[in-house]
Parts: C-alpha cells; structure tokens; sequence
C-alpha cells in the first residue's frame, strides 16, 4: 500500500519492502533468517523512513523489536496499527503496545479509538483510510438489483451466522436476494449450506476480484456485520459503488461507516434483520444511503486523495520528491 502511495505521489523517492514473516513458513530458521535481513536494513548508516505495520500476538515481539531498532539507530518511523483485534486487546498487549509506540514519530490508524487506548499524543497521530479506484461510473438506484451481499471469509469472524438468523422470509416476499461470496471456512461452510436451501439465497463461493467488484456495482446493499475487523476494503469498494452499507461498529468499521452515513449495528441478528427491512421499505431512505456512500467514497477514499495525504505525511518527517 505504501510503496504504491509513495511511487505515484514521490517518484524520486525510492520504496523498498522488506518481509519480516511469512504465515506459511513455520521454519524457525526461515523466521531468523527475515529478521535478520530486516534488522540489518534497520541499522544501517543511509537516511531513510522505516514504516512498520503492528498488528498482534507475535507482531508486537516481530516489528516492535524492528522499531525500537530503527529509532535506536536514528531513523524517522512511522507505524500502523493494523491488528483485527487491537481496539479491544488485553491488557498486557495494551501495556506492551503503548510502550512501543512512544518510539514512533508517527502513529496511523484506521480509528480514533486507537488513539485513545494506546494514549498515543494527537501530534503524532494520523488516521488515514485505506484507498480504492473509483469506478467511471456508477449504476443508479433505480437500476440495481434487489440484492444484498455477504463477501468476504464465510465465517464466524465475518459473521455469516449473524446473516444467517437475520435473513428473512419477509424480504424474500418482497422481492429482496441474498448473495454470499467467499471463502466458507468449515463453521461457515455448515451454516452456507442450511442458508442455500432458501430460494431467496445464491452461495456464490469465491470470485474472482473483478467479477466481485462487477457484482458490486450491480446490487443495492453490502452488508458486514464482523465480529473482528480492522478496515475491510469490501465496504471501502460497497462505498464508492455506490452501495448502502451495513456493518457492525468494530476495528475502523464503525467509524468509516458512520463518517459514510452508513447503518453501524451490534452484533446481532435482530438488528441486522430490522435495518435491511428498513431499507426494503423505505426507498428514498435506501437512495439517500447510496449517494452518501458514493460521495464519501469519492471524497475520502479515492486514491488520489488518499497518496496525497501520505506524501504529506512523508514530507513531514523531512522526505519530499526529489
């Protein structure tokens, strides 16, 4: 994400990654051997920014280690905080957390409350969406289809089984789809099964990125009533789709959803059922939510917006094109 902001915004500036771990390599000489490479990057004599993504568990040990050695060998740093979890860990890793932190000279999240639970200082924080391409067009309310869509995991963690309890006959007399597209997870799949048996419900499986953004751009609302989130790209692509949304207030959800003017439920089957009945009912209240989504999407998650504000950012820690 950061190489692709800084190529576009920087083209003087030059980008390199560097991997600090790999989930499918369980080898603990292969783990060494990424650390080793990262730190020996880390403390080196050339003057550069060292941007280290946190998340959690063994995150904090990983890249909190890569941290304090970038600042201990004089380098700017920026940090995001990129963990599911993170707005609700325990406490030891709140502990653990906070102490790294205060070695970063920027701090970005994708919401307030990270600030606040890691007293990370207003001066150093930045909060900044992720970014999508805008699509040339955008179909019209009155041209979509009656559909609703679950993407993503086809899981607990997405919460299909929340989908589950609220899809109801109700909707289907009127004429409303349910569409879920993804990847079931074993729990997942068991429940996307008993969910196939109504007529009302297609089990799209996984699809490829451009047939899901296509699909998108065809239904009326995306739902994502996660129990565990940091800033999910299938609502930022619902949003500049123009797509009503309905999500659950975790991770940077709730607040992206809410600055959208979108629908933040709990986690809770009643409440996703009585909003998707509202915005089957209620028409002109379903199209208000449609165009508040494609004019935030277009006003604080487009890419240009978004590269802006990294170089930005960037030139505040002394690091300008050319």
């Amino acid at each position: 994400m950061i190489r692709r902001h800084l190529a576009r915004g920087m083209q003087n500036v030059i980008v390199q990654a560097c991997t600090t771990h790999d989930p499918g390599d369980t080898h603990l000489k292969s783990r060494l051997a990424y650390f080793t490479r990262a730190a020996k990057l880390a403390t080196s004599r050339r003057r550069f920014v060292g941007h280290v993504h946190i998340s959690q568990r063994g995150s904090l040990l990983r890249e909190g280690s890569l941290l304090l050695l970038l600042r201990f060998a004089g380098h700017p740093t920026v940090v995001t905080l990129h963990g599911s979890s993170l707005a609700e860990a325990e406490v030891i890793t709140r502990l653990i957390l906070k102490l790294l932190l205060r070695s970063a000279s920027i701090v970005h999240g994708f919401d307030e409350r990270y600030r606040a639970r890691y007293s990370v200082p207003l001066s150093k924080w930045k909060q900044l969406p992720n970014d999508v391409e805008l699509p040339p067009k955008v179909v019209g309310a009155d041209r979509r289809r009656r559909a609703v869509l679950f993407a993503g995991e086809v899981g607990l963690r997405k919460g299909i089984d929340i989908v589950e309890g609220a899809w109801d006959r109700a909707l289907a007399d009127a004429g409303w789809e349910l569409l879920v597209a993804g990847q079931p997870t074993p729990a997942g799949a068991a429940i996307a099964e008993r969910l196939a048996l109504q007529p009302s419900v297609t089990i799209l499986g996984p699809l490829a990125h451009d047939d899901l953004l296509a699909l998108m751009a065809s239904v009326s609302i995306v739902i994502q009533p996660s129990r565990a989130e940091a800033f999910p790209m299938t609502v930022c692509e619902g949003l500049v789709r123009g797509c009503a949304v309905v999500g659950t207030d975790i991770g940077g959800l709730g607040a992206l959803l809410a600055g959208a003017e979108q629908f933040v439920i709990r986690e809770s089957s009643s409440q996703l059922r009585d909003t998707l009945k509202h915005l089957a009912e209620a028409p002109e209240a379903l199209r208000r939510a449609q165009l508040a989504a494609r004019a935030y999407g277009e006003l604080r998650l487009a890419s240009e917006r978004v590269t802006a504000e990294w170089v930005t950012l960037y030139g505040r820690l002394g690091f300008t094109d050319g």
